[in-house]
């Protein structure tokens, strides 16, 4: 599956405009998630960068790793209903494939997971400054328990989940951001 990122600059001007908008939403988090899951309406805190669980990304051999977890509350710990969106996608470009993405729900026993072929997910403004980087996108998965190999065509046992999120997120410890060098 081929996804894009594409910067133009109504992009820009979202991404700068992203911190304030999503802290003031979410409270203490970093960001939001909203949509739906299994077609009731959704929300998520996007998890900053001073609890556990946290949001990360880091610049690596030309690619950002990013990592999104999200809990149902504000300030929540991670558990039941923890979602987490991770995927890589080509650093600095303009237009970048995003690949190697994951989608998983924390569910008691045993996780919902959708991974990188049942998963769409697409950036619509990104910028990296220094250690944090501000991201929005949107996505959606199909995930089933324990996650599938392959592509899922019947979500019976399974849940969907689609949405968009917006977020500040700090770089990983060890990572470096936009401005540090490798």
């Amino acid at each position: 599956m081929t996804r894009a990122l594409t910067l133009t600059l109504p992009g820009a001007l979202l991404a700068a405009a992203l911190p304030a908008a999503a802290l003031a939403q979410a409270g203490a988090g970093a960001g939001t998630v909203t949509g739906t899951l299994d077609l009731d309406d959704a929300r998520w805190i996007v998890a900053g960068a001073d609890g556990d669980p946290s949001s990360t990304w880091r610049e690596e051999d030309g690619r950002w790793d990013i990592r999104l977890v999200a809990t149902p509350e504000a300030g929540g710990v991670s558990g039941p209903g923890t979602l987490t969106i991770e995927f890589t996608a080509e650093a600095g470009a303009t237009e970048a494939d995003v690949t190697e993405a994951r989608v998983t729900m924390e569910a008691g026993s045993r996780d919902y997971i959708a991974e990188d072929e049942n998963v769409d997910l697409s950036l619509t403004a990104v910028e990296a400054e220094g250690s944090d980087m501000v991201i929005a996108g949107s996505f959606q998965a199909t995930m089933t328990p324990g996650g599938a190999t392959g592509l899922v065509i019947e979500t019976q046992a399974g849940r969907v989940v689609d949405g968009n999120f917006q977020a500040t997120v700090p770089a990983a410890s060890g990572g470096s951001g936009g401005d540090e060098a490798d």
